[in-house]
């Protein structure tokens, strides 16, 4: 591991580096970061947009609407002025593409991941390879416009967790995530809240825009993505998320990814 490049926080890196007054030969900025297990960046923002690149290792990305995560092969979208900090799961290798405001207009005003073609892989290595003694050219104009595009139109994945905006059920969500059951029931939650099971089921659709079941099995996704970059096994994921079994964990992959969690690793590599 090159000494230069662990632990550079995020927030600690240049707000944008590119001249948001240049053409869209400059629009897009390329850099490649290592990152230990359980690295946690400080709450930031950056002004230009920013995708990180999950080489190795996972990347999971938190705001005040929710927590994001990108496993290897994926890339995370950060909107520009967005409120986020950043944790990494495993020993992570991750390129940081910057992209300037003008040129991200079409990205969306929201985090998003996306499965990162082969193409779209290949596009951030020509960004990340300086040409020397090479002029702004056309080719240049081509690359940076149909890496912008192919990201727009890529397939965007569930690896999403909404958060909800109210003090109480926001704190026992923060809890399931650092503790995650996926046995836990709505009857649990309720009773815990001191509340009816019609109300906090009415409550929690209207918080995160999802069932309770629902967001407990994508919370569970996310999960398991994070404990499987660091190296656990799927057998030992699924036990202590307490499914009674890897099949039951595989199920629930299925249902959000479509793709066991075997095969899933599969197209890490």
């Amino acid at each position: 591991m090159n000494d230069a490049e662990i632990c550079i926080d995020m927030a600690d890196r240049p707000a944008c580096p590119i001249d948001e007054e240049s053409s869209v030969l400059s629009a897009l900025a390329v850099e490649r970061a290592e990152y230990p297990d359980n690295y946690t960046t400080t709450r930031h923002r950056h002004h230009c947009a920013r995708l990180l690149h999950a080489v190795s290792g996972a990347v999971a990305v938190s705001t005040p609407q929710g927590v994001w995560i990108a496993p290897p092969g994926h890339g995370l979208l950060i909107p520009p002025g967005a409120d986020h900090d950043a944790h990494m799961f495993g020993n992570v290798i991750v390129q940081i593409l910057d992209i300037k405001r003008a040129s991200a207009v079409d990205l969306g005003e929201n985090c998003f991941v996306v499965d990162l073609s082969p193409l779209l892989r290949h596009l951030i290595e020509t960004v990340a390879t300086p040409r020397t003694n090479s002029p702004s050219s056309g080719r240049e104009t081509a690359i940076a416009g149909l890496l912008l595009y192919d990201l727009q139109h890529s397939p965007r994945r569930p690896l999403f967790l909404p958060l909800p905006s109210d003090t109480v059920l926001a704190q026992r969500c923060t809890n399931f995530l650092k503790e995650p059951r996926a046995a836990d029931s709505i009857e649990q939650w309720s009773v815990s809240m001191g509340i009816s099971r019609r109300t906090f089921t009415r409550r929690f659709r209207s918080e995160t825009g999802l069932s309770f079941v629902a967001w407990r099995q994508r919370a569970c996704l996310i999960a398991a993505i994070a404990r499987m970059a660091q190296g656990d096994p799927i057998r030992k994921v699924a036990f202590w998320l307490g499914y009674a079994s890897p099949v039951a964990l595989a199920a629930m992959f299925k249902r959000w990814l479509g793709i066991t969690p075997t095969a899933y690793l599969q197209t890490w590599r």
